[in-house]
């Protein structure tokens, strides 16, 4: 029997690029080439999907010293990253939107944001645009057989102004 994840929200704010609890959050540096944190680290189990977190084009796939990573630049101008990838999905160039598949995650998942391209791109702090699922998801088998009993749909919730 295969299943299907249905997932259903009005997004107002960014879709968690996977389904998997944040490791280590985001530290800024005390210079730009200091150390620091500069994303959201999430543990996931080898082969789990990675989304999109917010449309645009993808404006870079292939691999960086060996690993897979993925950057989508969003209308605003925002570059998301999403790395490393056990397998890519997408294309250098294409449009993708909001919950779009961008490819499968190895042992874990790092999600970064910087400002637009420039002279000194700035990497900002992904927690407060990224939305937390509450409730459980709900399995949907797509082989026609009936649907297990409804414990209600999950629903996204975005961060507040404080994150």
């Amino acid at each position: 029997m295969s299943w299907l994840v249905i997932v259903v929200a009005a997004l107002s704010c960014w879709t968690p690029p996977v389904m998997a609890p944040v490791e280590r959050t985001f530290e800024a540096p005390a210079c730009t080439w200091c150390p620091g944190h500069r994303g959201l680290r999430y543990t996931t189990a080898p082969g789990t999907p990675v989304v999109a977190p917010a449309g645009g084009r993808v404006s870079f796939a292939g691999t960086v010293a060996g690993s897979r990573w993925v950057t989508v630049s969003e209308r605003a101008g925002r570059r998301i990253t999403l790395g490393p990838l056990r397998s890519g999905g997408v294309l250098e160039g294409s449009t993708v939107v909001a919950g779009q598949a961008v490819g499968r995650a190895g042992d874990h998942l790092l999600l970064t944001v910087r400002t637009p391209p420039g002279p000194q791109p700035v990497y900002l702090d992904p927690w407060p645009l990224v939305g937390r699922w509450s409730g459980r998801p709900r399995l949907v088998p797509t082989d026609g057989s009936a649907p297990p009993p409804s414990a209600g749909r999950p629903v996204l919730r975005c961060p507040g102004p404080q994150g």
